[in-house]
């Protein structure tokens, strides 16, 4: 459990209440729901009888599909919505991490007047392909929160008026992470009445390099959000302060687990600016010149006076990484 859970009984209840709030004027919810590492409401009775339709990605086993709920409204199903919308708060705030991971399973509560369940399922499947040039296809968890409210800022403020029209909705709410570690139930994006889809109206994520590399940064920035915490530092950093890491670590070429996290590590607990020192820059050149090379082992025969050297920031030139 985070510190976030520490938060005062009220201030909890004050955000419930508001996500309830938000949610009070949709005509027809759906809840968006993940069981890949854990499923709360799937024990809850009256959540059990609710029409329920698995979202049909063959890329992932039929048992760990994401799936939606009908609630219908906030009047037929509250105790179910609110239920959910509790567990999705505490999901947020650390309540439920597992030493393998982090679940969000509450995922997204979206307003589709007029859509089938069958027929949003099958919408939600289809906008799974992400796509770029020179790259292979892959499939995309985009309804992941720690993902979905990040989309605006990093392909454009439309994407979400883009994804409503293709899913034949008109809201999609999922709960954000504040700059002081709260959780609010956000609105991502609205559009106009939903029309009836056919097979070919789903658009694919096509994304240039920029943004490839944007998301790309943004995954392993939610990594190190979940482990810095254990890294002895006097404060944690901030979203965009692990993205800009993390987009370093990138533009040196580093991909695997074990060197982008040594590399955080080191511009997180030693020096931000420590990649510009003349040895760390030739470490780097090193890995990336040969795949067979390891930038995390390199700095395993880094003595503690060259730590404290890196530490005090002495010796860094202002060499431009390419």
């Amino acid at each position: 459990m985070t510190a976030s859970m520490q938060a005062s009984p009220s201030l909890l209840i004050q955000s419930l209440d508001a996500a309830i709030n938000s949610l009070l004027d949709a005509q027809h919810l759906y809840l968006l729901v993940d069981p890949a590492l854990h499923d709360p409401i799937a024990t809850m009775a009256e959540a059990a009888a609710l029409p329920k339709q698995s979202i049909p990605i063959q890329a992932i086993p039929l048992n760990r599909r994401p799936y939606l709920l009908d609630l219908h409204s906030v009047a037929r199903n509250e105790k179910v919505l609110n239920n959910s919308l509790r567990l999705g708060l505490e999901e947020g705030l650390g309540a439920y991490d597992l030493p393998d991971g982090s679940p969000r399973s509450l995922c997204a509560w979206i307003d589709a007047p007029g859509q089938k369940i069958n027929d949003l399922a099958a919408a939600l499947a289809r906008r799974t392909a992400l796509s770029m040039a020179g790259v292979q296809a892959v499939s995309f968890r985009y309804w992941d929160p720690r993902i979905t409210v990040h989309l605006p800022r990093l392909l454009g403020k439309a994407v979400m008026t883009d994804l409503l029209a293709d899913l034949g909705a008109t809201a999609w709410w999922a709960f954000a992470t504040q700059a002081n570690g709260a959780q609010h139930l956000t609105s991502l994006g609205q559009s106009e009445p939903a029309r009836t889809l056919v097979d070919e109206a789903a658009h694919q994520w096509a994304l240039d390099g920029t943004q490839w590399r944007a998301l790309t940064a943004l995954g392993w920035a939610n990594r190190l959000a979940r482990l810095v915490p254990d890294w002895g530092l006097e404060a944690q950093p901030d979203q965009g302060t692990l993205e800009h890491v993390a987009t370093q670590a990138l533009a040196w070429g580093l991909a695997s687990e074990s060197d982008v996290l040594r590399f955080a590590y080191f511009a997180l607990t030693y020096h931000p600016q420590f990649d510009t020192h003349p040895k760390v820059r030739t470490a780097l050149e090193a890995a990336r010149a040969n795949e067979q090379t390891s930038f995390a082992e390199i700095t395993q025969a880094w003595d503690e006076s060259f730590k404290e050297e890196l530490r005090k920031g002495v010796g860094p030139t202002r060499a431009t990484v390419h």
